[in-house]
């Protein structure tokens, strides 16, 4: 079976950590900070811009929420990164 590994981007809040931000997505901390190298050590999300994660999630997971994604939106507005 071929397992495909997708990353969305996922809009965070000014003040949040990587701890909050697994913890909120349900997300393992340490798959989390592997793709948000950026958000390491303690640091927190500034505020003096919009920032996003990249989010690993599962082929089920992947599947569901492009889908629903794609149903809710338009093309340009999706952002997936196949990993």
């Amino acid at each position: 079976m071929l397992l495909l590994w997708v990353l969305q981007a996922l809009p965070v809040n000014p003040g949040q950590d990587l701890l909050e931000i697994a913890w909120a997505t349900q997300t393992d901390v340490a798959e989390l900070a592997k793709y948000n190298k950026w958000l390491k050590d303690g640091a927190t999300v500034p505020a003096d811009k919009t920032y996003t994660v990249l989010l690993p999630v599962t082929n089920e997971q992947a599947v569901a929420g492009v889908r629903e994604e794609l149903c809710a939106s338009s093309w340009k507005k999706l952002t997936v990164f196949l990993y």
